[in-house]
């Protein structure tokens, strides 16, 4: 027998910031909807929160992985999906510059200036991450 901690499973419903342009997203449902149903519908919910961003950024997801569990609370039957998902600026996964939340943003400027005063990096490579920063300062 499985112990399931089904409430840390409906307490990770929704989006969710993991770090360096990951994000997550979990969507439930009682099982009669099929298992790709909750899946799309946890994707959705990803991509909604993703395109909020759309007046001033575009973004595309890279790299998309599922999971998908199972559980019974109360006698109901339901499927849990979680989306994850790494988001980056751009209609392609090409330009590779996540999108961070405020305090990475912050914290990769800092990084990026002192990487640059050190000579480990170029001018041209500072103002280009810079320039993606500032953009996504503006939106958030």
């Amino acid at each position: 027998i499985e112990m399931i901690d089904t409430d840390e499973i409906f307490n990770s419903e929704g989006v969710r910031y993991l770090g360096n342009g990951i994000y997550t997203s979990t969507a439930i449902s009682e099982y009669y909807w099929s298992r790709e149903d909750i899946q799309s519908s946890a994707f959705s919910n990803l991509r909604d929160y993703i395109f909020k961003w759309s007046n001033c950024l575009s973004a595309t997801t890279d790299d998309e992985r599922y999971t998908f569990r199972k559980f019974k609370q109360n006698g109901k039957t339901y499927g849990a999906a979680t989306s994850v998902a790494r988001v980056v600026i751009g209609w392609s996964s090409a330009n590779d510059f996540p999108i961070l939340n405020r305090d990475e943003c912050v914290r990769r400027a800092k990084e990026n200036k002192e990487l640059l005063e050190m000579g480990l990096i170029t001018q041209s490579k500072y103002d280009k991450d810079l320039k993606w920063i500032k953009r996504i300062l503006d939106c958030i």
